[in-house]
């Protein structure tokens, strides 16, 4: 994906990898793209996950790999964040 991020800081160092799910109530396969759009109409710099596994296995890129995310609170400068599109609880 080709996305336009505001604002994003390198990440100097790696010590996790964070997994999520997009956790959307009906269960929707959303893309990168709807997620950065969504993200960003809510003002935030736009997707923080940095890759996104689509339900059928396909790996979106979202930020890019040296940039600060944006998905688990206090663990963003030094984590990697990974997200499974969906709602898995």
């Amino acid at each position: 994906t080709n996305l336009d991020f505001t604002n994003l800081t390198e990440r100097k160092t790696t010590d996790m990898i964070v997994i999520h799910h997009t956790g959307s109530v009906k269960d929707v396969d959303f893309g990168a793209e709807k997620i950065h759009e969504m993200h960003l109409n809510q003002g935030w710099a736009g997707i923080g996950y940095h890759y996104l596994i689509r339900k059928d296995g396909k790996i979106e890129q979202g930020r890019l790999l040296n940039m600060v995310g944006a998905h688990v609170k206090g663990h963003n400068n030094n984590s990697v964040g990974i997200s499974l599109a969906g709602n898995y609880f």
